[in-house]
């Protein structure tokens, strides 16, 4: 990632013999293919200076960032794909993902629901549309939206899991139990990292509503299909709920080696340990989390930048208070 930054602030670089612009695509795409993307970086730099008319190459520059995680510079480069005239649909769809990876929703759903409007039967659309209505609370337009395609459409597994999500912001046990275990008989067997998804997201809906037996049974098929951070930091709220704080804290530390994006495992581990009575180490863990500037994650767990930082800083408080209270009770030199 930081290649791609630097390569961005240097004068662009001569190419020798690659006058044609179909000779520096092709060029740039054996480059990504053999995942030398600074190499790849510096072939699309001059075809989009040598060649201003030309949108493959600032279409290409998007998805190079988008993978790399810079959603600004992958917005930026799709808009001037755009500009030089990139067919529309697919990089319009392509500039939603991205302002909905920068929490731009507002912006994201005006574009997806003009996508919508275009080809309705795009499923990709609809899952992301509804999953955008939802993380905006607005379930309603979430589940009229699922169910219509689902019905025109027959059953399909990434929407009837994100039906049974929105059925569980609903507070529609039942139906969020059927649709997540009707997403699993969809999908195909051998599509683990799904089903790991779908059977851990059924663990937090029987948490939610205390059905503690099918919440543990839930999270261990979660963990048997793929080892994730989620699952473990899942496992570790049920451990807690029976006050097994060493075991919570296990499944916390092993989540935290395994996840590289999201602050949530660091964050859930501090709070561990301030119910453990470890504040120092709570303490050094919480200004860790804190530093963490990265917020592409926030899409996928259906949340806002806002409730996020309310969640750390109520964490950073309870921290800082449980220090407060063991300098106070610390013993002193006494005074002679």
């Amino acid at each position: 990632m930081i290649l791609l930054v630097v390569l961005l602030s240097l004068s662009p670089v001569p190419l020798h013999g690659q006058s044609d612009p179909d000779e520096l695509m092709d060029a740039a795409r054996q480059a990504v293919e053999a995942e030398n993307y600074a190499l790849a970086m510096e072939r699309i730099e001059e075809g989009t200076r040598r060649y201003p008319g030309d949108f493959r190459f600032p279409d290409m520059a998007g998805d190079l960032y988008y993978r790399e995680g810079l959603f600004e510079s992958a917005r930026k480069a799709w808009q001037e794909a755009l500009r030089r005239g990139a067919p529309s649909y697919p990089v319009r769809y392509d500039l939603s993902r991205t302002l909905g990876r920068l929490n731009r929703d507002a912006e994201a759903i005006t574009l997806l629901e003009t996508l919508y409007e275009e080809v309705p039967e795009d499923t990709y659309v609809v899952d992301d549309l509804a999953w955008l209505y939802y993380k905006q609370n607005r379930l309603d337009d979430a589940r009229h939206l699922l169910e219509g395609a689902l019905r025109e459409g027959g059953a399909e597994r990434d929407l009837t899991m994100t039906l049974a999500t929105v059925y569980a912001g609903m507070y529609r046990y039942d139906d969020a139990r059927q649709a997540y275990r009707r997403a699993v008989a969809v999908s195909d067997p051998e599509e683990r990292y799904f089903r790991s998804v779908a059977h851990y997201n059924e663990a937090i809906l029987h948490a939610r509503f205390r059905v503690w037996e099918e919440a543990e049974e839930s999270v261990r098929k979660s963990l048997e299909m793929v080892e994730r951070s989620a699952g473990y930091m899942m496992r570790s709220e049920l451990r807690l709920q029976r006050l097994d704080i060493e075991g919570a804290i296990l499944d916390l530390e092993r989540a935290v080696r395994m996840e590289d994006d999201s602050p949530l495992p660091g964050l859930s581990l501090a709070s561990a340990l301030l119910e453990a009575g470890d504040t120092g180490r709570a303490r050094t863990l919480v200004e860790r989390v804190g530093r963490h500037s990265q917020d592409g994650w926030l899409y996928f767990y259906g949340t806002s930048p806002e409730r996020y930082l309310y969640q750390l800083y109520m964490t950073m408080a309870d921290t800082w208070e449980a220090v407060s209270y063991t300098h106070l009770t610390l013993p002193t030199k006494r005074i002679v």
